[in-house]
C-alpha cells in the first residue's frame, strides 16, 4: 500500500470511527429508508505529507475470511458472502461496494467493502458503521449470522471509540 494511501486510511479512521455517532440518521440509506450504500465521506482535497513509516491496515478478516486490501477482488467477496454489488458515481468518483451486516442485540453493524476507480476490481477500503436495533436493511445487503458475524482488524480499533482512543491506537501501530 502506498504511503499516500496509508495516510488516507488513517485519516479516514479518525474521521469516521469518531464521527458516526454525530452523523444524520439517514446516512447510507436508499430512497425507501433502508440501509444500502455507504455514506459519502469527504476527505480533504490536499492530503498531508506521509509521515507513517509502515502500513497501518493492509486487510481485515470477515467471518474468518481474510481480505487483503488492494489484492482481494470485490467479486470474490461477493461469491464468498453473497449479496449484491452496488455502485455510484463515475470516473474518479466511481465507487462499487458490497454491503454486509450483523443484526444482534447489542452488536449490530454494517460493513461496506469498497472498490473505487483507482482500485480496479480489488477492495481498496471499507467503512464499518454501528447500527441501532431499529435499522432496516436493504435486501441487497447480505446478513452475517452466528460465527459468520465477526470482523477483526489488525489494530485495536472498534466501533464507538473516542477520537483520542482512535489516535492512540493509530500511534501505537507505528
Amino acid at each position: 500500500m502506498s504511503m499516500r494511501r496509508t495516510i488516507q486510511v488513517a485519516t479516514f479512521f479518525v474521521a469516521t470511527l469518531t464521527a458516526y455517532g454525530q452523523a444524520s440518521p439517514d446516512r447510507g440509506k436508499d430512497q425507501a429508508g433502508a440501509v444500502w450504500g455507504p455514506p459519502q465521506v469527504e476527505l480533504f482535497e490536499v492530503q498531508p505529507q506521509p509521515t507513517v513509516p509502515k502500513e497501518m491496515i493492509g486487510g481485515l478478516n470477515v467471518a474468518s475470511w481474510p481480505i487483503v486490501l488492494e489484492e482481494t477482488e470485490l467479486i470474490a467477496a461477493q461469491k464468498h458472502f453473497g449479496g449484491t454489488i452496488g455502485s455510484r458515481g463515475d470516473a474518479s468518483e466511481a465507487l462499487a461496494w458490497l454491503c454486509l451486516y450483523r443484526h444482534d442485540k447489542g452488536a449490530s453493524w454494517v460493513l461496506w467493502l469498497e472498490s473505487s476507480e483507482i482500485d480496479g476490481p480489488t477492495i481498496g477500503g471499507f467503512q464499518w458503521q454501528e447500527l441501532d436495533n431499529h435499522s432496516e436493511m436493504d435486501e441487497r445487503c447480505q446478513p452475517l449470522k452466528g460465527n459468520n458475524a465477526s470482523l477483526s482488524l489488525p489494530l485495536a480499533l472498534r466501533l464507538g471509540m473516542r477520537e483520542t482512543d482512535v489516535v492512540a491506537a493509530l500511534l501505537n501501530a507505528v
